[in-house]
């Protein structure tokens, strides 16, 4: 009977003025209201993860104090101690910071720079759902005095989670900007409808896996395929982010198998069950939109970017639009802390995610830098607001999610599809500056130039002799297509890359001599650009090396083409030695682009509309040298040619006058005009044929 004694005190009456009796602390919550109502687990941020998904106000409002207690604070009159002064200190600030952001949300404010300072970045927990915030974002501020709170007294009312709601379950962030509304009533069984049967899914995958040119890096085969398996054993059970990157994947295979035609598609066994891309491509896009991409979940940025990846595939024209997407998914990537090293970040990062991390990353950059340079805009990321290193050479065999510790790269001796990414990035970012010092508002000194040339001709020397351009005709047979794509693409980004950071100097101080060197590259740089583009042309038509890969070539490459072929012939309308063998050599390479665009001009707006530029500039070349004593055989075919005519009624937007005039005086040529004007959209449509 001795134990019921401490049980006797719950009925003992006491005198409100026995100041003996220890009384319950009015302690704030550090859940929200809406996760104490539905006894969820809060993470603590405002707003809170659960209340993201759900799209309900997120507040944290102070907990009712009872009557009793106020009554026996106010009768006593005593005065706050020290320790629950701080917490009232605390409390009061962080009210001011939750009032300034629901201020902020209803009406437009200049955010205060002053406040605390805060050194270190917050997260938002969950299962993969984790958001980098940065230092300057309120949302750290809050954390970190919720930090002191509980320090100070520990959470009471932290319950454990029932469970995350379904993906899409209270989506209420409406009409998607970039991709429209998607049909409200969309389930997973409207999903499954819409897979082909698991065996020709099966095969669709094989497609895409063994195309390694087109496959994104960012997938994992081995993960993706476990992840495939459990996603038939339970379909209700998987993210509908993941469901997203699947039907992006079988878009891509079916855009493979189209473009190599009938016969590949009966050798993949799927002839009689293919269907069109766009269904599947279309599905991607509603599932990424039902997964709610735009809240930084787990699967959202390469859900993101496979949408993305796949329209481009698509495309045969540019596409405004491509810049759009690949920005958002790059600013989703940014949220999620793909710009930087994993040891900044406040989250445990494996050894495996880490890696695939930084081959998301290495995406975001490289589209990011190309379109943004086909667009004529600067890009979007800073290499000064990133640390995260480029993917390294370690191909999808050597390590999986049980990794302790990353492998040591595979030697450069074999040109695998991860060693040509590796050294792409380190590509992208010199072409990043270089992109940015030429369209610098002010002239950047000379001197700036010439660095930038010196860490693009020291990446040139260090490329492993395996990634080295070669003849295709003269390249081994063991050599796989992609292989051969590879070496190219390499080739032609640093080409454009010498072209873009001298073309300035083309026009400029004719008499300077220092400036010799860079007309000198500009002009080589661009004849090589022709000279791969003939090449490539060459191989992928009937009979040549890469017939059956010829939609591996893109609208990204194909714009490259146009701006060496613009430069070449500037070139030409200023030099004055018209029987010199270097200008025979550069014309009849503008002769020859001018006929491989105009095969290209019957499925693509944007192939015409080249073909009529060229066609106009050769013209004004032709009748500049109608003087000379003998023609060259391309300029004979050239000049009665009757299409001439068509071919300006197909060009009819082209302004031939403001052409003539440039070519008169080309020192006052805008050159961030020109790319703006070929990088005009005149496509408005999307097509299946090639593919970055």
């Amino acid at each position: 009977m001795s134990d019921i004694a401490q049980f006797t005190s719950v009925f003992r009456a006491q005198s409100l003025s026995d100041h003996r009796r220890v009384t319950k602390r009015n302690r704030q919550p550090v859940s929200c209201l809406a996760c104490r109502a539905r006894k969820l687990r809060c993470d603590r941020a405002l707003p809170c993860g659960a209340c993201s998904k759900r799209g309900d106000t997120c507040k944290f409002g102070p907990k009712p104090s009872s009557p009793t207690h106020d009554a026996v604070h106010g009768a006593a009159g005593s005065q706050p101690k020290p320790r629950q002064e701080v917490q009232v200190r605390l409390q009061k600030l962080e009210d001011m910071v939750q009032d300034l952001v629901r201020k902020s949300t209803t009406q437009t404010v200049t955010p205060s720079t002053s406040g605390p300072d805060v050194d270190s970045p917050a997260v938002i927990p969950g299962d993969g759902d984790e958001a980098y915030y940065g230092a300057t974002h309120w949302s750290a501020v809050l954390q970190h005095i919720r930090e002191i709170q509980t320090a100070l007294e520990p959470a009471d009312d932290a319950l454990p989670s029932p469970g995350e709601p379904p993906e899409g379950a209270a989506c209420t962030i409406g009409p998607d900007f970039l991709f429209g509304a998607v049909p409200p009533a969309i389930s997973m069984r409207d999903v499954l409808s819409s897979l082909p049967s698991r065996q020709d899914t099966d095969r669709l995958l094989g497609v895409y896996f063994r195309a390694r040119f087109s496959a994104v890096p960012f997938i994992h085969a081995g993960r993706f395929q476990r992840e495939y398996e459990a996603f038939w054993a339970d379909p209700e059970a998987t993210s509908f982010l993941w469901v997203s990157i699947l039907f992006s994947v079988l878009a891509v295979a079916a855009i493979i198998i189209r473009a190599r035609g009938r016969s590949a598609a009966a050798a993949a066994g799927i002839e009689g069950a293919l269907r069109d891309p766009s269904a599947y491509s279309g599905r991607a896009v509603q599932c990424l939109i039902k997964g709610n991409y735009l809240a930084a979940r787990r699967h959202s940025v390469e859900a993101a970017l496979l949408v993305a990846c796949t329209r481009n595939i698509a495309s045969k024209d540019l596409d405004p639009i491509l810049w759009n997407m690949f920005g958002v998914a790059t600013r989703l990537a940014q949220r999620k802390g793909y710009h930087l090293d994993p040891k900044h970040l406040p989250m445990t990062i494996t050894p495996f995610e880490a890696e695939m991390r930084r081959r998301a990353w290495f995406y975001c950059e490289t589209f990011d830098l190309l379109l943004s340079f086909q667009l004529g805009v600067p890009a979007v990321i800073h290499e000064s607001d990133t640390d995260a290193r480029g993917p390294g050479n370690h191909p999808d065999e050597d390590f999986d999610e049980t990794t302790a510790e990353m492998p040591p790269p595979r030697a450069a001796l074999d040109p695998t599809p991860m060693l040509y990414y590796h050294w792409k990035s380190k590509l992208c970012r010199i072409l990043r500056k270089v992109v940015r010092h030429a369209l610098s508002p002010t002239e950047p000194p000379y001197e700036e130039v010439c660095t930038l040339d010196e860490m693009l001709h020291r990446w040139h020397r260090e490329l492993p002799p395996s990634l080295a351009i070669r003849p295709i005709r003269t390249t081994g047979f063991s050599d796989a297509p992609y292989t051969i794509m590879h070496r190219l693409m390499l080739e032609l980004m640093y080409s454009k890359a010498l072209c873009v950071l001298h073309r300035a100097y083309l026009s400029r101080d004719k008499t300077e001599p220092r400036y010799a060197r860079s007309r000198t590259t500009c002009r080589a740089a661009a004849l090589r650009v022709l000279e791969l583009h003939e090449e490539f042309d060459r191989e992928a038509s009937p009979g040549g090396r890469l017939f059956e890969d010829r939609y591996m070539l893109s609208s990204l490459t194909l714009h490259d083409f146009m701006i060496a072929a613009t430069v070449i012939c500037l070139d030409l309308n200023e030099c004055s030695a018209a029987n010199d063998a270097e200008y025979e050599r550069k014309f009849a390479a503008l002769a020859r682009a001018e006929r491989i665009w105009a095969k290209r001009s019957g499925c693509s707006r944007d192939a015409r509309h080249a073909a009529a530029v060229l066609r106009a500039m050769l013209h004004r070349l032709q009748g500049r040298d109608a003087s000379r004593s003998a023609a060259t055989p391309e300029e004979e075919a050239f000049a009665f040619d009757p299409g001439f005519a068509q071919m300006q009624d197909a060009g009819a937007e082209f302004d031939f006058v403001a052409l003539n005039n440039a070519m008169n005086d080309p020192a006052s040529l805008d050159w961030s005009l020109l790319d703006q004007y070929l990088s005009t959209d005149r496509s408005g449509q999307l097509s299946v044929d090639v593919v970055m």
